[in-house]
């Protein structure tokens, strides 16, 4: 397949307002400052309103950690705090019984401190995975900004909203709700040439987190340990970096997905392949990453690899070679299953991994694949110029469920 990248889809683009400028009128007392329009945040939230007139953060903030907020995200706050020209943030994991000055309170809805602090503010709860409320003005004697997730993964998106609001000594007085459209968001790195180094690949990391994707596939097509060579282990300092990688991506609420390309040369119904493949899992799961993808595009399907195959799936073509891939990923997806329940569901990319047409190769991989499996697809042409909402409905019918599309970029 071609050079690959994709933001598989970012969230809903919709504003509630019908301003078109922003900006603070300067005051002299610098208590308060009127907002003439919204701020503009990307991706677009779902909703945004405002709700009063901005307010200067100050020289001090209290920065509110409820217990289940991770120490990278408070640190991240704190950072764009001291960014905006906070000069002392002090950090506490209750929320005080009068607001004084700037606080700022970090947390998860369905937390009962999360929970109460919502109502009290009269703001809404977030229900959708991944959704976000904030939460901003004047409150008691002071002015209180509240951060709140429906879960860690939303509260982390909070915090990236958070850091395009604080731009400068004052901060709107807002509400906003957000959540994902898409349950996948994100890029994969599957080109042929010269691979990502790992330094650019942790400058990407940060970036997807920045505009919310929650996904990262690894599958440099010309990495030698993930296709041509699959069957041996990685040299221990490369594993070593993936593992660092996998973690940049974890604390960025980023699903680490490594992908392996095994399709070349194996076979599949011997099990000593069967076992190099659980190897190699076990070997990135050692080093963190609990998420893994099987690319079976752009490899022979017309013959088998191996005679045992012909014996074990019959003659070598497209609907047997659906069978065999089924076969393997199936194993595969129980043997994740097993040793990690609450694992991601496996990917995988088939050979047909574009146009939505019956074939005899589709029709076995719907019948036999496990329909938990994740399947790709790159839309009507391996490069298409358009995919639209029927092109995807025709690929769910063939597919027998919905695909996660990978919009081809060459």
């Amino acid at each position: 397949m071609m050079n690959k990248r994709i933001i598989y889809g970012l969230l809903g683009a919709v504003i509630l307002s019908g301003s078109l400028k922003f900006g603070y009128a300067q005051q002299k007392n610098f208590e308060t400052a009127t907002v003439s329009t919204l701020p503009s945040i990307f991706p677009s939230p779902v909703f945004m309103e405002l709700q009063g007139e901005s307010f200067p953060l100050g020289q001090a903030v209290t920065l509110v950690a409820l217990p289940e907020v991770s120490e990278y995200t408070k640190t991240a706050v704190v950072k764009m705090l001291n960014k905006a020209g906070v000069k002392n943030v002090n950090t506490t994991p209750k929320i005080p019984k009068s607001i004084r000055g700037t606080v700022v309170v970090l947390g998860e809805s369905k937390n009962g401190d999360g929970k109460s602090l919502i109502s009290n503010n009269q703001s809404i709860l977030d229900t959708h995975k991944e959704g976000y409320v904030i939460s901003s003005g004047k409150k008691d004697q002071g002015f209180l900004i509240s951060l709140m997730g429906h879960d860690a993964h939303g509260l982390f998106h909070a915090t990236q909203s958070f850091a395009q609001l604080i731009t400068s000594a004052f901060f709107p007085s807002l509400l906003i709700q957000d959540y994902p459209a898409q349950p996948i968001r994100g890029s994969v790195e599957g080109f042929y040439g010269k691979p990502w180094t790992m330094l650019e690949r942790e400058q990407h990391l940060l970036f997807l987190s920045s505009v919310k994707a929650n996904t990262y596939v690894y599958t440099p097509k010309d990495d030698p340990y993930a296709r041509d060579r699959w069957r041996e282990p990685y040299p221990a300092d490369t594993l070593s970096e993936l593992g660092r990688i996998a973690k940049i991506a974890t604390d960025n609420h980023i699903n680490f997905v490594y992908a392996i390309s095994p399709g070349p040369t194996i076979c599949f119904s011997c099990k000593t392949d069967f076992d190099l493949l659980k190897d190699k899992v076990n070997a990135l799961r050692s080093v963190g990453v609990r998420s893994f993808y099987l690319a079976l595009d752009d490899i022979e399907y017309q013959k088998w690899n191996c005679n045992q195959d012909s014996i074990t799936f019959g003659k070598s073509g497209p609907e047997a070679a659906a069978v065999a891939q089924s076969s393997l990923l199936n194993k595969l997806q129980n043997y994740i299953k097993g040793v990690d329940p609450e694992a991601p569901n496996l990917i995988m990319v088939p050979t047909e991994y574009y146009d939505a047409k019956e074939t005899p190769y589709k029709a076995a991989l719907r019948k036999n694949l496990n329909q938990d499996i994740v399947v790709q697809w790159t839309g009507t042409d391996v490069v298409p110029p358009s995919i639209s909402i029927n092109d995807a409905k025709a690929a769910t019918k063939v597919f027998g469920k919905p695909t996660l599309l990978w919009d081809n970029y060459p």
